[in-house]
């Protein structure tokens, strides 16, 4: 079937031009005669996206960072190549501590952590906004979340981004991430050193 074909005036008998696009006039029109099965469609689907959304529990997050800068002695001592790759290599290497499971166990550990009431308050921090869902409450390991990147323009930074259901708890966990990567540092450079 062409759609191309001519329409015949009926008044003068010649064929009449009919554009290729429809305007906007048309589609005005169109838009006028099925608003409401529109809206009958949009309007149930939309309820449902609201109502999935609100049954979320709310996530917070914070972000931990530091700067990692090599000494002065060597880079001032190498040539610029020379001093991007090892920048690079010292870079990675922290990236990849950081997101290492020795890292992640470490963190579980000083979460779990008992004070000397034999209690674990940051445990209970982490875990207070799942005491309301029902059943047993989940372990440390099973909601400890967060990530690692690299950021920054010129000096590099590493950014260690906890998610939480509590904002105490998410500023909480990057911060014991940070602490305990400087702790596997410090002792990574004794060991060095030996």
């Amino acid at each position: 079937m062409n759609e191309d074909f001519e329409e015949i005036n009926p008044v003068s008998g010649r064929p009449s031009p009919t554009p290729k696009l429809k305007g906007i006039l048309e589609y005005l029109l169109i838009i006028r005669d099925r608003w409401l099965l529109a809206v009958a469609l949009a309007l149930p689907i939309s309820l449902w996206y609201v109502y999935y959304k609100y049954q979320e529990p709310e996530k917070y997050q914070s972000s931990a960072t530091f700067r990692v800068e090599p000494p002065l002695s060597i880079i001032n001592n190498m040539q610029p190549v020379d001093r991007d790759k090892y920048s690079a290599r010292i870079v990675g290497r922290h990236l990849e501590a950081m997101r290492s499971g020795e890292l992640r166990k470490r963190i579980i550990q000083a979460i779990e952590a008992q004070d000397h009431s034999g209690q674990s308050t940051k445990e209970a921090m982490l875990l207070r906004p799942y005491i309301n869902d029902g059943g047993a409450l989940p372990k440390v390991a099973q909601v400890l979340n967060y990530s690692v990147s690299l950021t920054g323009e010129g000096t590099p930074i590493l950014r260690l981004t906890a998610i939480a259901r509590d904002g105490e708890a998410a500023a909480m966990v990057a911060n014991i991430g940070v602490e305990q990567y400087e702790q596997i540092n410090q002792s990574r450079k004794g060991k060095k050193h030996d």
